[in-house]
């Protein structure tokens, strides 16, 4: 947790501004042009690393939807403190604001818990009581509407969808987020979770230009971000 911000949607990347254009200059490696590549292009681009997001966003304004699936990975624990989870969201890259549902998988007395949950930050995440277990097949979304937003996650595998509604309390809709996140930063070996399906308003998410995210820092990374082929892409681990 960071300040006021809840479990999940921490502050990302302190040097991300509010326009796509400049935050993609922070994406170029060393000699690349300036301009903003294509949906194929992305592979050339190194994600943004000093985070506990990764994944890719959409940055921008007026997005309303986002929505994206995966399958609920096997997790090996190490340590009590550490915690992984895939979610999709709305906010929380260019302000300290987030509305987001995803899956949070902690480790308790060496074994993993599985838990889905909703969440606007900086409000705590509220947990849903249903169950859910290794290659569990889920789906997500978040849609924002004239008077507040629908979070809505289901777990396909066993039959079970959980939908929450709020109000305007944190209206940011200046990005769309497709992340998998440890709130500790410290992530238990979970292999590589590949989420697909993934899209902003309608979109594939590869067609918003968006900006990739790499948990760790420079000298110590703590996943790989693939790149984003339509709407699919896959987060690897690498060090707790």
């Amino acid at each position: 947790m960071a300040g006021a911000r809840g479990r999940h949607g921490r502050r990302v990347v302190g040097a991300l501004v509010a326009t796509a254009g400049a935050v993609l200059l922070l994406l170029a490696p060393p000699g690349a042009a300036a301009a903003a590549p294509g949906p194929a292009a992305h592979a050339g681009y190194q994600p943004v690393t000093g985070s506990n997001w990764s994944g890719w966003a959409a940055v921008g304004s007026g997005f309303t939807t986002v929505s994206a699936a995966w399958s609920a990975p096997t997790v090996r624990c190490g340590a009590p403190t550490q915690v992984v989870g895939p979610w999709v969201g709305l906010g929380g890259v260019v302000t300290n604001t987030v509305q987001q549902t995803g899956l949070e998988i902690t480790c308790a007395s060496g074994k993993p818990v599985y838990r889905a949950w909703y969440e606007t930050a900086p409000q705590p995440p509220v947990y849903h009581p249903d169950p859910v277990g290794p290659g569990d097949r889920m789906t997500a979304s978040v849609h924002r509407t004239a008077t507040g937003y629908t979070l809505t996650i289901a777990d396909t595998t066993r039959g079970w969808t959980r939908t929450a509604h709020t109000a305007h309390l944190q209206d940011d809709h200046a990005s769309a987020e497709v992340v998998v996140e440890s709130p500790t930063g410290a992530f238990p070996a979970f292999g590589s979770l590949t989420l697909s399906g993934a899209t902003v308003d309608g979109r594939p998410l590869a067609a918003t230009d968006p900006v990739g995210f790499e948990s760790g820092t420079t000298d110590v990374r703590q996943t790989r971000t693939g790149p984003v082929r339509g709407g699919t892409f896959t987060v690897s681990y690498l060090h707790e």
